[in-house]
């Protein structure tokens, strides 16, 4: 697998050299840490791919968001353990520069995709597994690069950062495995020439960036298994209504409600009580806009919520994208201190 991707790399090359697009390559040391490492023993080496796009100014966000790259991340990881195996995984990604100097500079990578699991919890051949319950994996990625300029348009690159699996609580067992890396890399990042932007040229209204105030109204599914493994997949359901406003030419902050219907809950309702699967929170938190695509993160408190189970407060972030100026499809991760409780899949009306 090792060999594909530096070949990938140096096809890449002469296919992105032609485009303008940045490659890079790595190779990666990690750690397993947080509850996982009593489990994962080994040395976990990767290697990893990256193709990047970089913006040239043409549209409004790109000079705030300090000119980013996008593309993708494709990685390939041996957690050195029988136990887990091997990954493979590729993430839509993202770069954005924190310091920009004449010879270096210092940016933030991050980026979510798909993942594939060869040795995944099986109870029969490998019940040790209860980190991941099945082949097919949700993966977050998140860096910070040093880029240290060897000969234009060469690039030197050292990176730290974290890599997350998980499947979203949709099979179990599923606790999830985080890993700490550190990167040392090649790459190849031709210039661009940068140019003004001109409304004019945009075909679409950049509703966007002139709507300092905006509510939006989606609503959401999500699954969740609940043991004996292999069970019944229940049903959530949400509704959220929120208010966004912009406080900065690409950053907002928002705050909503949110109700949400988990059908699950209704195995830890006893006889004496009334039958309700339903809670009701209050969200609040911070957000980015880069043309029709939203991130946002936040922190929620819940107003009602009769069952006894799980915590009080609970953290939600995911991204939106708008099909038109107000039709968006949208994806989030809702969790209760970093364990995930469910993954959500959207669609809403801005207004």
């Amino acid at each position: 697998m090792r060999l594909y991707i530096t070949i990938l790399f140096i096809v890449f090359w002469t296919t992105t050299h032609a485009q303008k697009w940045g490659i890079e390559l790595h190779t990666q040391k990690a750690l397993v840490f947080r509850g996982a490492q009593a489990i994962a023993r080994g040395n976990p080496q990767a290697i990893e791919l990256r193709l990047l796009k970089a913006t040239n100014g043409e549209k409004w966000w790109h000079a705030p968001h300090q000119y980013p790259r996008f593309g993708i991340n494709i990685n390939y990881l041996d957690f050195d353990d029988p136990t887990l195996g091997q990954s493979l995984s590729a993430q839509l990604t993202g770069e954005r520069s924190i310091i920009k100097k004449k010879h270096w500079q210092f940016n933030f990578v991050a980026g979510m995709g798909i993942a594939w699991i060869t040795n995944p919890f099986d109870r029969i051949n490998n019940n040790k597994n209860i980190m991941l319950s099945g082949n097919l994996n949700s993966s977050w990625i998140a860096n910070f690069s040093l880029a240290w300029q060897i000969k234009p348009p060469w690039q030197l690159m050292f990176e730290f950062g974290i890599i997350h699996y998980s499947n979203g609580a949709v099979q179990l067992p599923n606790q999830g495995i985080n890993l700490a890396t550190a990167n040392i890399g090649i790459g190849y990042r031709p210039q661009i020439a940068q140019v003004a932007y001109n409304p004019e040229k945009q075909s679409v209204s950049q509703v966007s960036k002139r709507k300092r105030v905006a509510w939006l109204l989606s609503s959401s599914i999500g699954f969740v298994e609940r043991y004996p493994t292999n069970g019944f997949k229940y049903r959530v359901y949400g509704l959220h209504l929120t208010r966004q406003q912009m406080w900065g030419k690409v950053t907002f902050w928002q705050v909503g409600l949110e109700g949400f219907y988990n059908t699950w809950l209704y195995e830890f309702i006893r006889p004496e009580e009334q039958a309700n699967a339903g809670r009701i929170g209050l969200n609040a938190g911070l957000g980015w806009v880069a043309g029709r695509l939203q991130g946002d993160i936040g922190l929620g408190v819940y107003l009602y919520k009769p069952q006894i189970i799980d915590s009080q407060v609970y953290e939600r972030y995911g991204l939106r994208f708008f099909v038109t100026p107000n039709v968006f499809t949208s994806f989030h991760v809702k969790s209760q201190r970093g364990s995930v409780d469910n993954l959500e899949f959207g669609a809403g009306w801005r207004f």
